[in-house]
């Protein structure tokens, strides 16, 4: 099971949990105001309603633009409105329970907000803390340290956007939060002990949501998983499109190299000896078949010629397994490391004059590269990687930043090393590329001889089947919560009647 996919969730659940509590707390303190109707009281119920509508903005992941610029000045708004209230409030003439104010610190995705809330929050803890030593308000306790661990969040939000979601400053800001939220609840909850009705609404509430969650995330579970299952079904299906593909052509290749081998112009270019024409009908060859290379030989073996290279001549074919079948009179196509080509996919075929006399041989192909694999991606729709033995030779695969990639990086799984490259078997497991996970299928890569040298590897992002299940499981808990919505009117009812005769 994904650890991102249960970090997203987790997030999404302290995250609403946490809008949940401040809304409840606005709720409370509109009701004080509508006691009191001092506008400072209002300003703490319009201010906790506004952190509120941050943080569910926030657990949703929202990203349109228009949504996020209006939740963040909500953000500073509603530190700027509570800082009012905190510092005009007065004090009680003796110590009791009363309604406090309470700040969450909503971890924004806006590293400017973040810069500009940080020391606001930080100035609410040191109100709220002279407060607490001045007054002796022993029920301020739990708020000032929820605040000190929800500023140091903040803090810890400011650096998650350098170092990226589910890093280790990330994981310690949800925890700092998770704690702060709880110290938060347990000072909130002392203030219900007062008030039966709202309790008994809340209690409602809480156990509802907790239910929904609680159903929400195992449903969404089990969803994962049984997409995870599919896609490594589908991988084991695309590496063996990568393994057709390459049969396809390796099949081509042998085709194009006996139909240049038999070409009538090339035969005589090379018996007149005539390179000029030789060169210029090789290149235009090579160009109509689509090949990337093309290499042409006399009978020893000596390189008259290669089409896509032409200063490079003079090393020998015999050096290589296609050209030693070659100059024996042999069709031959294989996948094979040379000196000047590399790795690549090479058919070779003996070149005859009229009278049937071996006069040379040639070898065509494609080299295997990130074009190669390009290609591959563009006719099959697929991340393909290519390896050689236990090294990456080409991929579709870039960094994040669309920048580079991991060509040259190796295979360090053992049990991928085991299973594919010494017992010739596929394989699906996860995996990390640049920092994300990936789903990933392996193919053994072999030789006309059978030989294993290399493997194919069909890969799809993590994080596209965590996202899909993510979306569903917070569709579902939306729908659950429009039904406990629903569900509140009655329950109003009843706890006020239950109130009422208390």
């Amino acid at each position: 099971m994904s650890i991102t996919f249960w970090l997203n969730n987790f997030h999404f659940a302290f995250e609403f949990l946490g809008g949940i509590t401040l809304f409840s707390l606005s709720w409370l303190a509109f009701d004080a105001f509508l006691i009191k109707k001092e506008f400072k009281t209002l300003a703490r119920s319009l201010g906790f309603f506004l952190f509120a509508f941050w943080l569910v903005v926030h657990s949703l992941n929202i990203t349109q633009d228009f949504i996020v610029l209006f939740a963040s000045i909500s953000y500073i708004l509603g530190l700027f409105l509570i800082l009012f209230n905190l510092y005009f409030e007065k004090p009680p003439a003796k110590p009791k329970f009363e309604a406090i104010l309470i700040l969450p610190a909503a971890a924004t995705i806006l590293w400017p907000v973040n810069i500009l809330a940080t020391p606001l929050l930080f100035l609410i803890v040191a109100i709220s803390l002279k407060r607490y030593k001045e007054e002796n308000l022993k029920s301020l306790e739990p708020f000032w340290i929820s605040f000190s661990l929800l500023s140091l969040a903040s803090i810890l939000a400011i650096l998650n956007t350098k170092t990226g979601s589910q890093s280790s400053d990330w994981i310690l800001e949800h925890l700092l939060k998770l704690t702060g939220f709880t110290f938060l609840a347990f000072w909130g909850w002392q203030y219900l002990k007062l008030r039966l009705k709202e309790e008994l609404l809340l209690v409602f509430v809480g156990m509802a949501l907790l239910v929904s969650m609680i159903v929400t995330f195992t449903f969404s579970a089990i969803l994962l998983k049984n997409m995870e299952d599919e896609t490594k079904t589908n991988l084991i299906s695309n590496v063996k499109v990568l393994d057709y593909s390459f049969l396809r052509m390796e099949n081509e290749t042998l085709s194009n190299a006996q139909v240049l081998a038999e070409n009538k112009e090339i035969r005589e270019a090379i018996v007149n000896k005539d390179f000029a024409t030789l060169e210029t009908l090789s290149q235009q060859l090579m160009t109509e078949k689509s090949m990337t290379f093309l290499t042409i030989a006399d009978k020893d073996g000596e390189v008259i010629l290669r089409a896509h290279s032409v200063t490079a001549k003079g090393d020998n074919i015999k050096e290589e397994k296609a050209g030693r079948e070659a100059l024996t009179g042999k069709y031959y196509v294989t996948i094979e490391p040379t000196q000047t080509e590399k790795f690549s996919i090479r058919g070779a075929a003996p070149i005859y004059d009229l009278k049937n006399n071996l006069i040379g041989a040639l070898i065509t192909g494609f080299i295997i590269d990130n074009a190669f694999t390009d290609q591959i991606k563009k006719n099959t729709g697929l991340e393909a990687t290519i390896y050689k033995g236990d090294t990456v030779q080409a991929t579709t695969i870039f960094d994040p930043e669309e920048k580079t990639r991991n060509v040259g990086a190796r295979q360090t799984n053992s049990k991928v090393i085991q299973q594919v490259l010494k017992e010739g078997r596929g394989i699906t497991l996860g995996t990390t590329i640049f920092s994300r996970p990936y789903l990933v299928a392996y193919l053994p890569l072999k030789n006309t001889e059978g030989e294993i040298i290399g493997m194919f590897q069909a890969s799809r992002l993590q994080t596209e089947i965590v996202q899909t299940a993510t979306e569903l499981s917070r569709l579902t808990l939306f729908i659950t919560l429009i039904i406990v919505t629903m569900a509140l009117i009655p329950a109003y009812l009843v706890a006020k009647k239950i109130s009422e005769e208390a």
